[in-house]
């Protein structure tokens, strides 16, 4: 990797974190990145898991004193699971097999990026509602195998999931979508550095710079709605969605 590489990597993951922060879709930047590198798919697919992992957990931590909702141990398991499912998904089945999805993977994270917020109606204010539905558990786990395969838009499937459960309040529902994502990715990072799927000289470079744009990020959510931020990550998503289905299904 030469220092024109390593500075494209930091500055995608750089950009990944404080996308992250203030509305999402850091992904969208940082898989194509490790692509452009040359790291095959699953490989790409577990740095970037790896690199943008760090800022994830660090809101989950801030959101810890949120975490006092029915379930939530089951959903925390329900997370971790699912999450060392996924992920173990991507590296037992061949390499094509998560290669030939790529396109389609993407594409349902754009769909849902660009849709979500009418998928997760939260609204502004207001209790939980009472007791949430068991059947929420299986759904957290179904979402945690999808965020651990490839994770593109997970953050929305949790939100649809709280909000039909009961989950209302948009604090305590960002807070258990904050937290569940960041076990689920959590385990899947464990489950691809074990399984050697992951390129360490490129995730060291971007987990400094996925570090530097969260924090920024975090202090820019402050002042920029997520709102004015969305529609630049939608056009990001769907741009580098035609090119993966162009490159690899219509060319």
């Amino acid at each position: 990797m030469d220092v024109t590489q390593a500075i494209v990597l930091w500055a995608a993951a750089c950009a990944g974190g404080a996308l992250n922060a203030v509305a999402g879709g850091g992904t969208f930047l940082t898989f194509p990145a490790l692509m452009w590198l040359g790291l095959p798919a699953v490989a790409a697919n577990g740095t970037s898991t790896v690199a943008l992992w760090p800022g994830g957990a660090a809101s989950a931590w801030g959101y810890r004193d949120r975490l006092k909702l029915p379930l939530w141990r089951a959903l925390c398991v329900a997370s971790v699971v699912g999450g060392v499912a996924g992920s173990l998904l991507v590296v037992m089945l061949p390499q094509r097999v998560f290669a030939a999805a790529v396109p389609a993977l993407l594409l349902v994270a754009s769909v849902l990026f660009t849709f979500g917020g009418r998928l997760a109606p939260v609204g502004a204010a207001g209790p939980a509602g009472g007791a949430l539905h068991p059947a929420l558990v299986w759904v957290q786990l179904l979402v945690s195998v999808y965020g651990g395969y490839f994770g593109g838009g997970q953050g929305f499937l949790m939100l649809a999931a709280y909000n039909v459960a009961g989950l209302r309040d948009i604090h305590d529902a960002n807070a258990a979508k904050t937290v569940m994502a960041s076990l689920a990715n959590g385990a899947a990072v464990v489950t691809f550095v074990v399984a050697g799927q992951v390129s360490f000289e490129p995730a060291a470079v971007m987990l400094t710079g996925a570090v530097v744009g969260g924090y920024a990020g975090a202090r820019l959510a402050q002042r920029v709605k997520p709102a004015t931020v969305r529609p630049v990550v939608v056009a990001l998503a769907w741009a580098v969605t035609a090119r993966f289905v162009w490159t690899a299904w219509l060319r």
